[in-house]
């Protein structure tokens, strides 16, 4: 009786291991050294790139002053999500770089168009094809675009 127990607790753990390494092998590492500089209105958004990452999910969260001007507590934000399959620069989408103009995060909220106040920015690296389980992996830590 023991050595059926055990032969049945050792399967029971191959079978832990192996579902747990394939739900492991679907999630990428967060990229790092992601930097976000405004250069003539452009966030030129730029990370290293992530082993296995075939294209790469850029969000934005912007922020809006939507009430009084100096007056943070009547802000609004709102989330942009880019990414380099969108590119128009005619490079890959596996490049680990994207501008995004700032003319993207423009909303309008029924007084015409409005520029963000602020922005923070964060990446994800992607690797989609047949077969793959959802992408849950991990964002960059915030990049807060600057002039």
């Amino acid at each position: 009786m023991k050595k059926k127990r055990s032969k049945i607790t050792v399967l029971a753990a191959v079978g832990l291991f192996a579902a747990s390494t394939m739900v492991r092998a679907h999630h990428l590492e967060a990229p790092i050294n992601v930097l976000c500089p405004i250069v003539e209105n452009v966030i030129q958004a730029n990370w290293d790139d992530v082993v296995d990452a075939t294209k790469y999910s850029v969000n934005i969260v912007a922020t809006y002053d939507t009430g009084v001007v100096g007056d943070t507590t009547d802000d609004t934000s709102i989330d942009w999500d880019f990414g380099t399959s969108d590119r128009t620069d005619g490079m890959p989408i596996s490049q680990s770089d994207l501008m995004i103009p700032l003319s993207e995060l423009d909303y309008d909220f029924g007084t015409g168009p409005q520029a963000a106040v602020a922005a923070q920015l964060r990446v994800k690296g992607l690797h989609p094809g047949k077969n793959q389980e959802r992408q849950n992996n991990l964002f960059s830590d915030f990049c807060f675009p600057a002039a």
